[in-house]
């Protein structure tokens, strides 16, 4: 039997007998054999790369009429004037640039004020060089992290070591398996949906787990609704850390050292509500004998189990605006699941960072911002402060993240720069009137407390920390 198959496979349709007429319109390989003409079927129905091309950037299957509007480059003079509707596009270098092109053009659909908002820098987006960003293995990554150099641009390692945060035996996609560790399902995470209004670009708000779960494993595509479900800080069910192995050096450890600092107290050391020494208009100390309030140190425990690790779940088509990072920490990113365009600003400016932070400036015409896309695997690590956002195609899948954040001890000097910003920040913001959280100004103190016992208490060299001691 298998002899009789190899036989028949060797001349398709004539090896199975009788005679056939040369058909009209035929496409494809038409040939005479045995008397007869034969068509080859096998390779008539083979999609054209032009169609191909055409679904990935549409998300939609091509038609004839939207296969004619795929052109192949053109060296003609007349094409640079050509009108836009039929101006022949240059191909796609590669996956990344055929990822962009497609939010491009299924953005262009969506009328939400986060999309119409995001539209411009994605038109203006391109591949980064070689200085704007690093491409290594896991074992240079590390040595690069470990060193006493400053890092000024994204360090990416494609297909790392998820770090075992997912079971390889789990045959089911990474969300499911997230589910699994969810139990509570009251319990209630924050939640970011486009903006209805004109001038919001997000809706936050909040949601349970059993309403999640119900929503991400009903439905793997594009949003139906309309309102592609945002949670970029759902807290880490996971035993295990998140933050990639190239990460896990005593020179990426800073932040670990100041909160070990922080926590190493009892209930006499802190400065308790009725206590007859705080100064309430002294900002800098809760009193003199002690160093943090007992909502200081309840807020600063929130706040580290966030930054030792969090899951990033989102749907098809959401959006996160171009921003920097609150704490100006450093952030590394683990892909677990789906495709995200991640974008940056190359080699920003203390001035741009200032304006992405109080919204004063959007950057959009600097020319310098750059993307990659993370896939399953790709591990990222971004310096602290820079500026940046997050796009997925409308007609995409679910993607999923885990994120953390550290501080290398060179960028001490790096993200007290971004402290002093966030200060000038605050102060504007008093002056123009406005209330300010006083659990982020708990944390900054804490925070600016623990970097100040470290930097005097280490025995390090001083090239560790940026030559600070």
């Amino acid at each position: 039997m298998s002899r009789l198959l190899r036989e028949i496979a060797i001349d398709g349709t004539k090896a199975l007998g009788g005679k056939q007429s040369p058909p009209r319109n035929a496409s494809g390989d038409v040939y005479k054999s045995g008397g007869g003409y034969w068509q080859n079927l096998a390779r008539s129905a083979k999609v054209s790369t032009k169609r191909k091309r055409a679904e990935a950037i549409s998300g939609e299957p091509a038609t004839k009429k939207s296969r004619q509007t795929v052109h192949k480059p053109s060296t003609s003079p007349k094409s640079a004037s050509a009108p836009a509707a039929t101006r022949k596009r240059k191909r796609p270098a590669n996956d990344d640039e055929t990822f962009l092109r497609a939010a491009q053009s299924q953005l262009k659909k969506v009328k939400t004020a986060d999309a119409k908002r995001i539209r411009p820098y994605l038109t203006k987006l391109r591949q980064p060089t070689a200085q704007e960003a690093h491409t290594l293995s896991e074992a240079a990554a590390r040595r690069l992290l470990a060193g006493n150099n400053a890092i000024n641009r994204p360090v990416f390692v494609v297909s790392g070591d998820a770090n075992n945060i997912l079971d390889p035996e789990d045959d089911r996609r990474p969300i499911e398996q997230l589910f699994t560790w969810l139990a509570n399902d009251d319990e209630t995470h924050d939640l970011y949906l486009p903006g209805e209004a004109a001038n919001r670009v997000t809706a936050p708000g909040t949601i349970k787990t059993a309403a999640l779960r119900q929503r991400f494993e009903a439905h793997n595509g594009p949003v139906q609704d309309g309102k592609p479900h945002n949670l970029t800080d759902l807290a880490n069910p996971f035993p295990v850390t998140i933050a990639p192995k190239f990460t896990q050096t005593p020179a990426c450890n800073l932040l670990g050292d100041v909160m070990r600092y922080l926590f190493d107290c009892g209930i006499n050391d802190l400065c308790q509500a009725g206590c007859p020494d705080r100064l309430e208009d002294a900002p800098q100390k809760c009193c003199e004998e002690h160093f943090l309030t007992t909502t200081e140190f309840a807020e600063l425990q929130t706040g580290w189990r966030q930054w030792q690790g969090a899951i990033s779940l989102a749907e098809a088509g959401a959006l996160t605006q171009p921003h920097v990072d609150k704490w100006g920490f450093a952030t590394n990113t683990i892909c677990l699941e789906g495709e995200i365009g991640w974008c940056w600003l190359a080699d920003p400016t203390n001035d741009e960072r200032e304006g992405l932070s109080d919204g004063s400036d959007d950057t959009r015409d600097s020319g310098r911002w750059v993307y990659k896309v993370l896939r399953p695997g790709d591990v990222m690590y971004m310096p602290p402060g820079t500026p940046h956002m997050v796009f997925r195609l409308p007609n995409g899948r679910q993607t999923m993240v885990a994120g953390s954040h550290i501080l290398r001890r060179r960028d001490v000097e790096q993200w007290a720069n971004w402290i002093e910003l966030e200060a000038r920040h605050a102060q504007k913001a008093l002056e123009e009137g406005e209330q300010l959280d006083d659990s982020e100004a708990g944390i900054w103190r804490g925070l600016a407390e623990g970097i100040e016992h470290v930097l005097e208490h280490t025995n390090g060299p001083a090239a560790s920390y940026g030559g600070l001691l």
